[in-house]
């Protein structure tokens, strides 16, 4: 190959970071301005104009960044909703040009946020049917606002579920409000209090505290039903978050018990045949930063965005877990935000300082992180890679993409005399150009792969919006192109060839054990 080409392909190998605070992920900017001390939730919006905003809360106001520089966020809007310093829980959701707020203490019922314009927010407060609460969730698809852990003036305990018509954003029209623990008749189960709520299809999955994970159907508002649930035991289920890319009858969701401390993420899957959920426990993980000296740290919130499993994870800062198995999650980055838990800060905190919140979901790769202590800390994943802008043509016929897969097996992507795309077995020594620890990625959407099949004739590899991979036959670009003769060896069983099928969707392409192809979302 061109030695030039070499060149310019080792390049661009970015190089990670490994140390007690970041592995693959750095921090590009921290801010602490708003009134009152200690931070709590953070959420990210998208305005119609494709700028990026952070809304988070302090324990007097909410601040709205614009983060569309992730390296310079600037407070573009600061709200103060109160007197003292009260308000340590705060939980923001945005539907459309609209931001909603909870506060679990104080009396803000649910605060809107008018984001037609972003500099001059107008805000309204409706206590009607709620004073504090301690979460929100939207359901997007079915314009659906939920309140979790509500309380009014009139009922001592917050377990309210409180839901809302969200099709005119700035007025919410209530649907329902009511206590779980007064339907379903679930002996031993009288305070389903509920921390927090994921909803799909109007199937609300609730982590009710020390009763444990439950499913509830809410279709139906006036005749919500009970599916099944799984019992935690001592266990304190504070939040869940499901994983987006499985259709169908089962689902995974990620658990988050805060309680006791070094209490690990629990994997749990959900088969629901419509009458009922089954939901069983598949897996618990973690990995402290500090082990073996500290262990108990306690993550509090996870957020699944593709295959990254982003937790907020308090002293520990915001860890980050490859799940594209989602049984089998590893651990890719990790970024602490909170470094003043070294040695006996562990003890000193009893656990609760550091990284409150995450949302992981802005288009532009920025990550947002709230810090207890230091705010708004904007974010970015840093994982290796050699980028690739040209298309890649492999010459030699029956060359392809040899990967190895979990059990140390190498595979081969190629084409055989048919113009079929398969898989084989190879020894994985055979290679023109190997990339050990890296990904492999094209980063140009109108940029491809071309393989020669054993029948001499070449072929593209055609990736869809779905994640199909098909080989058509087509002749080989004569500009902007990078030529190998032999195999890409891809040497690392958790790295990929990385595709795109459109500006924002990118896939990872490998092979699994059994030799079968797969595609997969992915965020990094």
């Amino acid at each position: 190959m061109n030695s030039k080409i070499i060149i310019s392909i080792l390049l661009v190998l970015s190089n990670s970071l490994f140390s007690q605070i970041s592995q693959n992920m750095k921090k590009l900017a921290e801010r602490d301005e708003l009134l009152g001390t200690f931070y709590n939730d953070v959420w990210g919006y998208t305005a119609p104009n494709g700028n990026e905003y952070a809304i988070i809360g302090s324990r007097r106001s909410v601040g709205f960044y614009d983060v569309t520089d992730c390296s310079n966020p600037e407070l573009v809007f600061e709200y103060v909703d109160g007197l003292d310093d009260n308000n340590i829980w705060r939980d923001f959701k945005t539907y459309q040009n609209v931001a909603y707020g909870s506060a679990d203490t104080g009396a803000e019922g649910l605060e809107i946020f008018n984001l037609a314009d972003i500099n001059n927010i107008t805000v309204t407060q409706n206590t009607s049917h709620f004073i504090k609460a301690h979460n929100l969730y939207v359901d997007t698809a079915n314009a659906r606002l939920y309140v979790a852990g509500a309380q009014d003036e009139t009922f001592a305990y917050n377990n309210w579920m409180i839901i809302y018509d969200i099709s005119s954003p700035l007025n919410p029209v209530l649907l329902k409000k009511i206590r779980l623990n007064t339907i379903g008749g679930l002996s031993g189960y009288e305070n389903l209090y509920m921390h927090d709520v994921f909803v799909e299809d109007n199937i609300a999955y609730v982590s009710q505290g020390y009763a444990g994970f439950f499913v509830w159907d809410c279709t139906d508002t006036e005749n919500i039903t009970y599916l099944g649930h799984l019992d935690d035991g001592s266990q304190y289920n504070h939040s869940n978050w499901k994983h987006p890319h499985f259709t169908g009858d089962t689902s995974y969701f990620y658990v988050a018990e805060e309680l006791p401390a070094g209490a690990p993420i629990k994997v749990l899957r959900v088969i629901n045949n419509g009458s009922t959920a089954s939901v069983t426990l598949r897996k618990r993980f973690k990995d402290p930063l500090d082990a073996p000296t500290h262990t108990n740290v306690r993550p509090h919130n996870p957020f699944v965005n593709d295959n990254g499993l982003y937790i907020s994870y308090y002293l520990d800062g915001i860890q980050v877990y490859d799940v594209t198995t989602p049984e089998k999650p590893y651990r890719a980055a990790y970024y602490d935000t909170y470094i003043d838990n070294n040695g006996d800060g562990y003890a000193m905190d009893n656990g609760f300082n550091g990284a409150w919140g995450v949302y992981p979901f802005l288009s532009s790769g920025c990550i947002l992180a709230a810090d207890i202590t230091y705010g708004l800390v904007t974010l970015k994943l840093n994982f290796p890679k050699v980028k690739i802008n040209d298309n890649i043509y492999l010459t030699q016929p029956g060359a392809g993409i040899v990967f190895r897969d979990s059990s140390n097996t190498y595979r081969k992507l190629s084409i055989n005399s048919n113009g079929e795309l398969i898989s084989s077995l190879v020894s994985g020594t055979a290679h023109d150009y190997k990339v050990d620890s890296a990904d492999l990625e094209i980063m140009q959407v109108d940029k491809y792969i071309f393989l020669t099949g054993t029948n001499g004739l070449t072929y593209r590899l055609i990736l869809s919006e779905t994640g199909n991979l098909n080989p058509r036959e087509e002749p080989v670009p004569l500009t902007d192109i990078v030529i190998f003769s032999g195999n890409i060896l891809i040497n690392d069983k958790h790295k990929s060839l990385i595709l795109r099928s459109s500006a924002t969707n990118r896939w990872k392409v490998g092979v699994k054990n059994n030799g079968s192809l797969t595609t997969f979302r992915t965020s990094f």
